[in-house]
Order: structure tokens, then C-alpha cells, then sequence
């Protein structure tokens, strides 16, 4: 239910485990629906979709929109790596704080995954766009050599 977690696990989790992707199990189904899937009042408990069903295409939740928003973090993280590769030859230098600082971000990822799932814990949207900007602005850096 925690939009936070969305992202982290489908971003910042997938790059830590080493993991080639992330895939949701279903994200449309109504399985976890306790009573009518589209009434999110009928029950003590949420129902969870990723997206809902919906004639046309469906409809994003902000758990959908979490998710996308970790791709494009891991995407950001694989395309900083690739460039630490190509100039580390040419630029150690530079290369060293790059991956300096994506040690630092692997160190922020080992907590108990436990600790984000219903509360957004250190991994506010805030320290994600931060984040964000600076795995940018590292790229940029070593584009620029």
C-alpha cells in the first residue's frame, strides 16, 4: 500500500540484489480482493491493484506510477555503471567518486525491507529525487570527459 516501497523494490532493491528485473506475480488480477474489487470501503482490509481493469486501457494507481518511477532509477543507476566502465582507463580519477557515491547508495539499501512497507522510513520521495539528480549529474560529469 506504500507507494515508497513500490519504487524501492522495482528500483533501488533490483540493482542491489543484483537482480536482471523486477515482475509483479499480477498486477490486474482481483485475487486479493475481499468483495468488490473497485470498492475500497467494503472491507476492513485495502484491496491492492497495480493497475485497475478498465475497458480501453487500464487505469495507473500510485503504486503503478511508483513502480515506473523505479525502472527509471535502476535504468539511471546500469547507464552510470556502464560509463564508470568505458572511462575508467582514461579518467580514474573521476570513475573513483562516481562509484564512490554508488557505494554509498548501496549502503543506504541494506536495511530490513521490513522497516518501508507501510511507512515511507528514509526512503521519502524527496531522498529519491535526490538521489535521482545526482546519479544525473554524475552521468553527465563523465559524459562530458
Amino acid at each position: 500500500m506504500n507507494p515508497a516501497y513500490s519504487r524501492y523494490i522495482y528500483g533501488y532493491y533490483t540493482w542491489r540484489q543484483d537482480l536482471d528485473g523486477m515482475n509483479s506475480w499480477g498486477p490486474g488480477t482481483t485475487q486479493n480482493s475481499r468483495g468488490n474489487p473497485f470498492e475500497d470501503l467494503d472491507s476492513e482490509y485495502s484491496d491492492f491493484f497495480l493497475f485497475f481493469p478498465h475497458v480501453g486501457k487500464p487505469l495507473s494507481t500510485p503504486n503503478w506510477e511508483a513502480l515506473r518511477e523505479g525502472i527509471d532509477d535502476v535504468r539511471y543507476i546500469y547507464q552510470l555503471e556502464k560509463l564508470c566502465n568505458q572511462k575508467l582507463k582514461e579518467h580514474p580519477k573521476e570513475v573513483a567518486l562516481a562509484e564512490q557515491f554508488l557505494e554509498e547508495i548501496r549502503v543506504m539499501c541494506d536495511f530490513d525491507e521490513r522497516s518501508i512497507i507501510n511507512d515511507f522510513g528514509a526512503w521519502t520521495p524527496e531522498r529519491f529525487n535526490s538521489i535521482r539528480e545526482e546519479v544525473i549529474l554524475k552521468i553527465l560529469q563523465l559524459k562530458s570527459l
